[in-house]
């Protein structure tokens, strides 16, 4: 299946000290031909190397194989294909201790280590019954053992105890890879060997040194234990690389260098360069071809159809609106029916629940939807309608050539195209959030919007408090403007519970007592929603946590945290934060659009490219319509 993305985001999985020179030419010479290759057909190229941008406090927090391995599974998301490449050499590579272990493995674990081993375990590894099943968690690095040396001491030695406790186990490969790999090849396992498709779209540089010395004279460029070549580390690189040679048996490129006294030679870097461009140029162009193939309606209502899908995921009560919704498009009342709520009710889950009502109860209908702020274009008024007159055309066999261009022939049109709805086949639509239309053509003032409709037709539409609804109360009578209540609480209770469901999280009494009792002052399911994001990282060993009664409150503290100095920093976080509201009103930022605003900041640029790349928090792109947007609450 194609995809309709138009990123292509490839995760660079490699060590670190020894692939520098490779790494580094890569970015000089091949991901700016990639992005300018895509850019021409109106994509986006994103190189995902890690290797340069984890910071040390994340490494203190004992985090880095979940940015990595989170980083990965984005970049599986956002571009099916392709979207990772490996470099490898002589070298394995740091073999990180496991960040979480299962409840029932490190009990195991406990009965075949020794006292003092159990005594050291359990200084380091915490269990949280906060996952679901319970995990042991690796503890952060504080006090003396920030320092380097100190930490690596320990760190071998909780090493060698996990993997002397789980011999014998009987696990899987799988399960032992988080005991036994090294970073790298975790990366490839969950990039490359699980993977079905990888032979189709995956790539693999292999260099081998001649020449390399096997002592600290080469301690950049081999695993070393007391000194001397690490032959465990050696066997499993070289196991490693034939996996992926029998995976990969077309898709994997190998270059000889020779040792030097100054490292290694270099002449290998224009071939190298030359074959990752080639590799990942071909499947992008195929990739190009099949996206233009998808003309630009279907891709909006594909984005549309997940946008709603999320929104509807979860959704919990809401019976008696839902009633009201049915009834209306059951009934014949001429003008359209209007929900209304404060921003963060729930309205947009509302719709997308009634959407898929409205498809199970009448099949017959066609069913048209639209998510203002969803995606850029719907924003815009002139966009909305001629999105909205293609798709009822096309729906009703009308022809599309007819659909004008211009903003107020637009206007004229869509009531003609809504009349083309037949008894036979209805036409049942929904707009949710006119409150986020753009102010280009002064669409927020509602003229397009025709009161009466044609026969066959339903409109449902939501805004929030503010002009728009002040303009439909004048235009509507009020049993056509249907207030969105506040969530009981119970409904907050079930819906609090599919979500740690899905999370695979649940919370200690005290901790969910937190979130209710500060849900009930407002009853605003985006209360809820930023709580649960903030409750499904305290662990049950979490002490004194208390969250904001309000949405503008717990978003600042939020931000507070994410601009402390152990996660983004306050600069980076409030040029961010500028940035975005500075385009309020348009379309947002995309993520590239955010990296090269920051990039060109000379106070923000340091910041931005050591750590934007590895902890972006969104799952889509930076624009007035994430999930948890909090675009109504000013700070």
């Amino acid at each position: 299946m194609a995809q309709t993305s138009k990123t292509f985001r490839v995760f660079v999985s490699s060590t670190f000290s020894d692939m520098k020179a490779e790494r580094n030419a890569l970015q000089k010479n091949v991901f700016p031909k990639l992005r300018d290759l895509c850019m021409q057909s109106g994509c986006r190229f994103q190189a995902i190397d890690l290797r340069w941008g984890v910071s040390s406090e994340a490494g203190l927090d004992q985090k880095t194989m979940k940015i990595c391995l989170d980083e990965l599974r984005r970049c599986r998301k956002v571009s099916p294909r392709p979207n990772f490449i490996v470099l490898l050499g002589d070298r394995y590579g740091w073999q990180p201790l496991p960040e979480e272990i299962p409840a029932h493995e490190f009990m195991e674990i406990e009965t075949r280590v020794s006292q003092d081993a159990l005594d050291l375990l359990n200084q380091w590894y915490y269990r949280d019954d906060n996952a679901v099943p319970p995990v042991y968690c690796l503890q952060p690095r504080v006090g003396e053992f920030i320092d380097d040396e100190q930490w690596r001491k320990v760190e071998s030695q909780l090493r060698s105890i996990l993997r002397t406790g789980i011999e014998g186990m009987a696990s899987g490969y799988y399960d032992q890879l988080k005991y036994m790999a090294s970073a790298t090849e975790q990366e490839i396992y969950h990039g490359v060997l699980f993977v079905a498709d990888a032979k189709e779209h995956v790539y693999c540089f292999f260099r081998t040194i001649k020449g390399l010395p096997e002592d600290r004279s080469a301690e950049d460029f081999i695993d070393l234990e007391e000194g001397q070549m690490d032959r465990d580390a050696q066997h499993r690189l070289e196991t490693l690389k034939k996996s992926l040679r029998d995976r990969l048996p077309d898709n994997t490129f190998d270059y000889e260098v020779n040792w030097t006294k100054d490292g290694i030679s270099t002449d290998h870097l224009d071939r190298l360069c030359a074959d990752v461009y080639d590799s990942l140029a071909g499947v992008i162009n195929k990739e190009i071809e099949q996206i233009k193939a998808v003309d630009a309606l279907e891709k909006e209502m594909a984005e549309q159809s997940d946008f709603g899908r999320d929104r509807a995921s979860f959704f919990t009560g809401r019976a008696s609106i839902l009633k009201t919704i049915s009834d209306y498009i059951k009934g014949d009342e001429p003008r359209f029916l209007a929900i209304f709520g404060e921003g963060g009710s729930g309205k947009s889950a509302l719709l997308a629940r009634a959407v898929e009502q409205a498809m199970h109860g009448h099949p017959e209908a066609e069913i048209v939807f639209r998510f203002i702020g969803a995606t850029p274009g719907s924003t815009d008024g002139r966009t909305l309608l001629e999105s909205l007159c293609h798709q009822l055309t096309r729906s009703y066999g009308a022809g599309e050539s007819g659909v004008p261009a211009l903003y107020e022939d637009l206007v004229k049109a869509f009531p003609e195209k809504l009349a083309l709805a037949t008894n036979q086949k209805p036409l049942i639509l929904f707009l949710d959030s006119l409150d986020q239309l753009s102010s280009a053509n002064n669409a927020q003032a509602l003229g397009w919007l025709p009161v009466d409709l044609p026969r066959n037709v339903r409109l449902i539409i939501s805004t929030r408090y503010g002009e728009q609804l002040d303009i439909l109360k004048e235009r509507l009578p009020s049993e056509n403007l249907i207030k969105l209540e506040p969530m009981p609480g119970g409904e907050a209770s079930t819906l609090l519970d599919l979500w740690l469901h899905d999370a695979g999280r649940t919370l200690q009494d005290w901790q969910r007592k937190e979130v209710l009792d500060k849900f009930d002052s407002w009853g605003l399911p985006l209360h809820l929603k930023l709580a649960f994001e903030e409750a499904r990282r305290w662990t049950s060993y979490t002490k004194g946590v208390e969250l904001d009664l309000s949405v503008k409150g717990i978003i600042r503290d939020l931000y507070r945290r994410l601009a402390s100095e152990e996660n983004h920093g306050k600069l980076l976080v409030s040029r961010s934060l500028g940035y975005i509201a500075a385009t309020r009103g348009t379309a947002g930022l995309s993520e590239d659009e955010i990296i090269d605003i920051l990039s060109a900041d000379p106070q923000a640029a340091g910041a931005a490219i050591q750590q934007l790349h590895y902890r972006r928090g969104s799952r889509r792109a930076v624009s007035h319509r994430p999930t948890c947007c909090p675009r109504a609450y000013p700070l």
